[in-house]
């Protein structure tokens, strides 16, 4: 027997596969909640890595560092999901230099949506060709009572899942005014979104960006907008009439606004066609919990080319993901800009 068990050894046979044992805590999570996957046998040497597939369209692994040693082995990976729903989750890779294999079964509940309004973009701050860009918010009460609202700051480029928030009043059937509204509120300088948390159906709210110059005009619209206008997983929507030039001297530029309203992470895909609809590139953008980014002169990404005519093709993932998206097209030689929305493409009937 033990002469059987030396040829296994010199021919390389492998070890039995290992069985990874996962849970989840919470056990039975809600929309939004994130979950926690502990796994046993951890990651525990180098070239130890276990790759999770979490059922709704999104991966994550775990792979070997120094942490590892230092706390025993990597056993933990954490998720949120976006959409209720029964899941799935696999997980495979190699610990302890075997492979290894498991899976676990988590049933995921409705939460309720919550009836904040996004303001999809705001700034102070200088930009491109000598412009310098600021933000006004109009918050008016709809109703006969006082109504109290927040304004939460969600920063560009991270997440925002605690940000700072301001509390205000307002009394009955009055509009409030927040002049340069990042730097008046918050001290606050560079580009940013804005989450107005009130009760439903008690503030309605509309925005201004313009180039603060002397000779500047009135500037450009920009929405506010609640979580039943965003783009959902499975929708698809356009960005139309966009154009850049990447002299910068004429012509126009164009910059992309994206938002993700949800507490997990959001995937943007982004599809850039000329006018002909000749593909030009495509490009991933990854949000992470209420992030705001702007990708300026975005078309730069796929191609140093100038294009006079494109669009932009826009849909996100993972299950139950959310997306605002806009576009802003600035004339390079005056600094005026218009706010192009995202339309939504008509389900097919």
């Amino acid at each position: 027997m033990w002469r059987l068990a030396l040829c296994l050894i010199c021919l390389g046979v492998d070890a039995a596969a290992v069985d990874l044992t996962i849970t989840a805590s919470p056990a039975r999570p809600r929309v939004g909640e994130e979950v926690t996957f502990t796994f046993s046998p951890p990651v525990s040497q180098s070239g130890d890595e276990v790759i999770f597939d979490f059922g709704d369209g999104a991966t994550g692994k775990v792979s070997w560092g120094v942490e590892c040693a230092l706390f025993g082995g990597c056993k933990q990976i954490k998720h949120t999901y976006l959409a209720a729903g029964n899941f799935r989750v696999l997980a495979s890779g190699k610990v302890t230099g075997q492979d290894a294999s498991g899976s676990l079964d988590l049933t995921v509940d409705l939460a309720p949506v919550p009836a904040d309004l996004y303001l999809l973009a705001a700034a102070h701050v200088r930009g491109t060709n000598e412009t310098n860009w600021r933000t006004d918010l109009v918050v008016n009460n709809v109703t006969f009572l006082a109504a109290s609202y927040k304004l939460c700051l969600l920063r560009r480029g991270t997440g925002n899942q605690n940000p700072v928030c301001k509390s205000f009043t307002l009394p009955a059937r009055q509009a409030r005014r927040h002049q340069d509204v990042l730097f008046t509120e918050f001290g606050s300088e560079g580009a940013a979104a804005l989450r107005i948390e009130a009760a439903p159906g008690v503030v309605l709210a509309t925005s201004r960006t313009y180039n603060a110059l002397e000779a500047g005009t009135y500037g450009q619209f920009v929405p506010v907008l609640g979580l039943s206008q965003a783009l959902l997983a499975g929708e698809e929507g356009r960005l139309l009439q966009l154009s850049h030039n990447p002299a910068l001297t004429d012509g126009f530029r164009t910059n992309l606004g994206l938002l993700n309203p949800t507490p997990g992470v959001v995937t943007a895909q982004l599809r850039f066609y000329r006018g002909d609809g000749i593909l030009i590139g495509e490009l991933a953008q990854d949000l992470q919990p209420y992030e705001f980014t702007q990708l300026d002169k975005v078309l730069e990404r796929v191609t140093d080319q100038p294009v006079e005519d494109f669009y932009l093709v826009v849909s996100c993932n993972p299950a139950g993901a959310r997306l605002f998206a806009y576009a802003s097209v600035v004339d390079n030689r005056t600094g005026d800009a218009i706010l192009v929305p995202l339309q939504k493409v008509p389900a097919q009937q």
